[in-house]
């Protein structure tokens, strides 16, 4: 488990002209430098209490540049520094509710070295990014040059 770089701090409901649009946690890297977070394209889940949200809800912010999961491998300009917050941000109208919440969290940095094989001119789409098969979406098994890390852990959101 890599329950080290999921953090306490940051867990909060996020705002918008006064309304409640979601929440957020910060996570530190979990890899040993950092990367341009389009080598993050190829695979993340998120559980809160059970409930899966969708890439499409997921946003990166790093420094003050949000990035939506969708665009995130077209960000071949933002650089995620080792030893830095990444705060990922959740869309949820009405965002959650004080108390104790089970974070379940999954994500997969694609190497920042070595080979990764042409797509085909016809190829799946797959969110933004494209496949040669449904046997190339990633997957549990399939992570296209990279190594599922798994969080799960328990944080208080306090109002």
């Amino acid at each position: 488990m890599w329950n080290h770089f999921v953090h306490n701090i940051g867990f909060k409901n996020t705002y918008r002209g006064g309304e409640k649009v979601g929440f957020q946690f910060k996570w530190t890297i979990p890899y040993y430098r950092g990367v341009f977070i389009s080598c993050m394209s190829s695979y993340i889940n998120l559980k809160v209490d059970g409930v899966e949200y969708s890439p499409d809800k997921l946003s990166f912010k790093i420094g003050e540049k949000i990035v939506p999961w969708t665009k995130i491998d077209k960000a071949t300009d933002v650089f995620w520094p080792y030893g830095t917050y990444c705060t990922l941000l959740v869309d949820k109208p009405g965002g959650l509710s004080e108390g104790l919440h089970k974070i379940e969290f999954a994500e997969c940095i694609r190497k920042s070295y070595g080979d990764l094989e042409p797509l085909p001119e016809y190829a799946y789409i797959y969110g933004d990014r494209r496949a040669a098969s449904t046997s190339d979406v990633p997957s549990e098994t399939n992570t296209r040059g990279g190594e599922i890390r798994r969080c799960t852990k328990d944080l208080i959101l306090v109002m």
